[in-house]
């Protein structure tokens, strides 16, 4: 585990492959729809994911990162829930939750609870354009895609909630 927390090299590489695959299988749609190089970009992306999550709960206890864990779950589950079964359309959010997004940046570490409450509607508009029939939808062929976004999303959630947990547990 010292390795994980000493070695900065392996952390840039795999926050370079995060980026890299991540910003593929966003802006290259026709990249994301065929295979073999769409499942290739989505193992490494969560390859790179899983990497830079170890490193970070290595900073952590177990009891917080189990608790993050849990909270993070608890919350995806209730979102996703909402989500599937609310006549509200999340998706025409998109706009508003990208200015938020925007603004939320400039506000930086210190607005990390914010953070975490902000992902939330990030989860339930792309919970709302995998399941479809609202404003946006994302098509069968995007699956790759979709669980990008489903995955990355929750992963922040998870991560905010590890600093915020842990934070507190000091």
């Amino acid at each position: 585990m010292n390795l994980l927390l000493t070695e900065l090299v392996p952390w840039f590489f795999f926050s370079a492959t995060f980026l890299i695959t991540y910003l593929m299988i966003g802006c290259c749609p026709g990249f994301r729809r065929r295979f073999p190089g769409n499942m290739i970009c989505l193992i490494l992306l969560t390859l790179a994911m899983s990497y830079m999550t170890a490193t970070i709960a290595g900073f952590y206890s177990t009891k917080v990162v189990f608790l993050a864990a849990l909270c993070c779950f608890l919350t995806c589950g209730a979102i996703v829930l909402f989500s599937m079964q609310t006549k509200y359309d999340f998706t025409a959010c998109v706009g508003v939750m990208f200015v938020l997004g925007i603004v939320l940046m400039l506000f930086g570490f210190i607005a990390i609870i914010f953070t975490v409450i902000l992902r939330n509607p990030y989860l339930a508009i792309d919970v709302q354009m995998v399941m479809g029939g609202k404003q946006y939808e994302i098509s069968p062929e995007d699956y790759v895609f979709a669980a990008t976004q489903l995955f990355v999303d929750i992963i922040y959630i998870f991560w905010y909630l590890l600093q915020i947990i842990g934070f507190m547990n000091k």
